[in-house]
């Protein structure tokens, strides 16, 4: 016995797979944002943290799109960066779902969690990771 397979059921399935892959990008943009804002500050694992043996500095993104960038004293105390002359973009978004920008910087966004982003610096091609700090 022969099974025909009718064109329109594949039409079907390929509309079904398209309209469901839509949905998640959405969803993970919005589980992102709200994450993000939370009223946690997010301390920056890099290669200077990595020097250090712990985070060097946070950031604290705001709904608005700005964002606010401290540093850690030796006493572990934040504290809110001082740019002196340098002019910096103190904002930040997300982009799709895999793109951030925090203060002119583009990272590819390669895992996400509720607690920590891996991310990849899209121009010198380094890791780093924030993580979810609400102390």
């Amino acid at each position: 016995m022969k099974v025909t397979i009718n064109k329109y059921s594949y039409l079907l399935w390929l509309i079904l797979i398209i309209l469901t892959a839509s949905q998640c990008k959405v969803d993970n943009h919005s589980k992102i944002v709200l994450n993000i804002t939370s009223s946690c500050h997010w301390d920056m694992h890099d290669s200077l943290s990595a020097s250090l043996g712990r985070a060097a500095y946070s950031y604290k993104f705001n709904s608005n799109g700005h964002c606010t960038y401290l540093f850690y004293d030796k006493k572990r105390k934040r504290n809110k960066y001082d740019d002196d002359d340098v002019v910096t973009n103190g904002k930040w978004e997300i982009k799709g779902d895999s793109v951030i920008v925090i203060r002119g910087v583009i990272r590819d966004i390669l895992r996400y969690s509720e607690d920590t982003l891996l991310l990849q610096n899209f121009i010198n091609k380094k890791m780093d990771t924030l993580v979810k700090n609400c102390n």
